[in-house]
């Protein structure tokens, strides 16, 4: 049957498998998508059934019974019909696909029209479970929190109180997790991602990283130390915040996993890049499930661990990452035998040597520097607040950008902690407005926001913020972004 070529560009242009069949099924055209989905070259199965080919033996029957309107009909056309059905491919694989089934006339004959996707069902489960994660740490946050309120109008702070004030901390944690994992994979799976290299000590990377997870090692009684190759001197030149992604990660999931034994992290020069192992002495992952322990919820519960599982998103996440690097990301493990996963990333290195300094203890500023503290969020404002006065700061506050603008000039501060979205005048408006006036056209502004997004930090930047930073907010990291600007104590 000849395919006039406005027919036959439209139904390749299709993102869908499109086969067009005579009154009996015989393939009349196969379009490239139905080559891809099927493993069938258009020239191997042109006048073969269409059912003998992509439907499964034991579900012909099936197939014919729920199409048999558009199949029997003697009508010129019918109203096309959608369902689900497995089928096959050329190597016998199994296919989940939507399919659509209609009947028409073309140059004067009778012939059917069949469409095939791909079920789109793995966005609706990972929506649904992602709902339960979030609404699992929430649940305990909400439900302690009303705990404690009616011990302390009880006055019964004692042990109880301590524990369930802890139980909280660890449930907000959690839940920033997941949150911050679904934001992460959504980003990196859309393709906006972008690598941003900058050069920076890897031994002070990984020395960090081992810092952050020892107090949660030595309070499970299990070793957490890490090696490092002595021919790593000079800075490595990578996207750091995606490399600590990866490592945080596997460490993460190594000491959480871990009832007994060690955790090590070690790393070492390999081929153009480094290559970064994870060992752990916890119980292993089963054949099954190692196989799928890098997509969305694949790794979310261990056999006999209900209490440890966790949301299933990190190692999604890592992969991404890794990938988007042009790395690998890979693990081996054995039940009772323990897991080790493996992350080779390309690196760059300078030509200076580096300097392993240790990670940095907690710091004081020097009393008496003026910082301008900005966000209309009533709990935000009172939290920040509560950072900076650990510090040894004390700082004026505004609750919009209008207020931020007046302040800054008649305060003329050292620092500005600026939320971006406000009323009346939003963060970055604010900061422009400043950077225009001759008292604080130089002032360093550090951006406070919800936006993770590189997108919405370029955009901070251009509109004359002086650092970015994103809630929910971390104590050490705006330590170490006031640090930049600010005086601290000696001795």
């Amino acid at each position: 049957m000849n395919i006039d070529g406005l027919i036959k560009t439209l139904l390749e242009s299709c993102l869908d498998a499109a086969v067009l069949t005579d009154p009996e099924f015989g393939v009349l055209y196969w379009n490239p998508q139905a080559n891809r989905l099927f493993q069938w070259e258009a020239d191997d199965v042109a006048g073969k059934s269409l059912i003998d080919l992509v439907v499964p033996p034991d579900r012909r029957k099936e197939f014919q019974d729920h199409f048999a309107q558009s199949i029997n009909s003697e009508l010129e056309s019918t109203e096309p019909t959608t369902a689900e059905f497995c089928m096959q491919d050329a190597a016998g694989r199994e296919l989940r696909l939507e399919t659509t089934l209609g009947t028409g006339e073309y140059q004067g004959r009778r012939i059917h029209f069949a469409y095939f996707r791909k079920v789109s069902k793995p966005q609706t489960e990972f929506l649904g479970r992602a709902s339960h994660e979030i609404r699992t740490p929430l649940n305990s946050i909400t439900g302690f929190s009303q705990i404690l309120l009616k011990l302390l109008e009880e006055g019964k702070v004692d042990e109880s109180f301590t524990r369930y004030l802890r139980l909280v901390v660890e449930s907000g944690e959690q839940l920033a997790e997941v949150i911050g994992n679904v934001l992460d994979l959504s980003q990196l799976e859309s393709g906006t991602a972008e690598i941003r290299k900058e050069a920076f000590d890897l031994k002070v990377v990984v020395k960090s990283l081992v810092t952050i997870f020892a107090s949660q090692a030595r309070e499970k009684g299990i070793d957490l130390d890490y090696f490092m190759d002595e021919t790593i001197n000079r800075p490595a030149v990578s996207d750091r915040r995606k490399l600590n992604q990866v490592l945080t990660c596997l460490l993460s999931n190594a000491v959480k996993y871990t009832e007994s034994g060690r955790v090590t992290l070690g790393c070492k020069k390999k081929d153009d890049g480094i290559l970064f192992q994870v060992n752990d002495t916890g119980p292993g992952i089963p054949p099954a499930k190692l196989a799928h322990i890098f997509e969305p919820f694949g790794s979310g519960s261990l056999p006999g661990k209900p209490e440890k599982s966790g949301a299933g998103l990190g190692l999604a996440v890592a992969k991404k990452a890794a990938d988007i690097l042009g790395g690998k990301l890979w693990a081996e493990s054995e039940l009772n035998q323990g897991s080790r996963f493996y992350f080779w990333a390309p690196m760059e290195f300078g030509t200076e040597q580096a300097d392993a300094s240790s990670p940095k203890r907690p710091v004081k500023f020097l009393a008496g520097q003026k910082v301008l503290l900005v966000d209309d969020n009533e709990k935000s404002l009172l939290l920040t607040r509560l950072f900076l006065n650990r510090m040894g700061l004390e700082p004026e506050t505004a609750v919009n950008g209008v207020e931020a603008v007046e302040k800054a000039v008649a305060l003329q501060p050292d620092l500005i902690l600026m939320d971006t979205q406000m009323p009346l005048m939003d963060g970055l408006q604010a900061t422009g407005e400043l950077r225009k006036k001759t008292e604080t056209k130089n002032t360093p502004i550090i951006g406070i926001s919800a936006h993770v997004g590189w997108e919405h930090e370029e955009a901070g930047l251009r509109a004359g913020l002086t650092a970015y930073l994103t809630k929910p907010l971390q104590y050490k990291k705006l330590e170490t972004a006031c640090q930049k600007f600010l005086k601290k104590r000696t001795g």
